[in-house]
């Protein structure tokens, strides 16, 4: 039995010869190979088999009889804005995913089916998890996305979620496919899963919600969207809308917020934190953000 150390250097724990005239058909040269992966931290040989965990070993001796990790801990690498964007644009490529500017979830479902093999789900109940709607599930491998029957009236939620799960299929599938089936997706967390383990992860949430809104509502377009709304009413507000205790600002920027709702099919929520985010929307520090608009 052998085990990596810090180091990757082979630590023996438990080394005994082979019999008389049985050939293990390893050796330490195994170990330091292409095929040993540095990432596995255990290692057995028993009965001219190779084992790469303890609890695999266990099972084969017949010690134990099956094993299921109460937790699994993924380490998912920072992803920037920026990077996300541009792993976004890597992504689409040339597709024609866009039809004035806003996203054509259809089109959208057709190149990741012609593409990726990707398989769509629109017509199931996801159930619930801890009492909250599980409202889009992602399976890694065949890669298939469920949304909820239940956003088909909501098409501004509906589309959000796809998006989202559209953001771990590009993502985090190359990460996560080799360990979790699911991704399931719910109204408050994001919760992975193997078989009936679980584990939440608000990195992954955050990321596809990024990916989701950057998807949804392009940059360059809503910049085009505001210089133009802001030239038609003659605002000369450098290219961003500003929210205080007067009401005419306030109204300005909800008729926008409004416009762009329609346009977009994206929920007004999701569109004021995306101009937050771009410094395309202020709020006066004085003003209580509590009531908003």
């Amino acid at each position: 039995m052998v085990r990596l150390d810090d180091n990757n250097k082979i630590e023996w724990f438990c080394h005994r010869k082979s019999r008389a005239g049985i050939q293990t058909g390893l050796d330490e040269a195994f170990f330091t190979s292409e095929h040993f992966e540095s990432e596995r931290r255990f290692g057995a040989f028993y009965d001219n088999l190779y084992f790469d965990s303890l609890p695999a070993l266990f099972q084969h001796l017949g010690i134990i009889d099956n094993y299921r990790a109460s937790h699994l801990t993924v380490p998912i690498p920072y992803m920037s804005e920026k990077k996300i964007a541009g792993a976004i644009q890597q992504f689409l490529k040339n597709a024609a995913v866009y039809r004035n500017s806003a996203l054509d979830d259809a089109a959208l479902q057709s190149f990741l089916e012609a593409s990726h093999n990707v398989q769509f789900i629109f017509d199931q109940d996801l159930g619930q998890h801890e009492s909250s709607a599980i409202l889009g599930k992602m399976r890694f491998s065949p890669p298939c996305i469920y949304i909820s029957k239940e956003l088909q009236d909501d098409d501004c939620r509906r589309r959000f979620t796809l998006a989202h799960e559209v953001g771990h299929f590009v993502l985090h599938s190359p990460l996560l496919k080799d360990y979790l089936d699911f991704s399931f997706d719910c109204e408050n967390s994001l919760l992975f899963g193997r078989n009936h383990s679980s584990v939440i992860n608000k990195q992954l949430e955050i990321q596809a919600n990024i990916f989701a809104s950057q998807l949804l509502l392009p940059e360059h377009s809503l910049r085009r969207d505001l210089d133009e709304y802001l030239d038609q009413r003659q605002i000369c507000r450098k290219g961003r809308l500003y929210v205080d205790s007067q009401l005419h600002n306030r109204e300005r920027a909800w008729s926008f917020l409004s416009l762009m709702n329609t346009k977009y099919r994206v929920s007004k929520e999701a569109i004021q934190y995306r101009l937050e985010n771009l410094k395309l929307l202020e709020f006066d520090p004085n003003y209580d953000r509590l009531h908003r608009f």
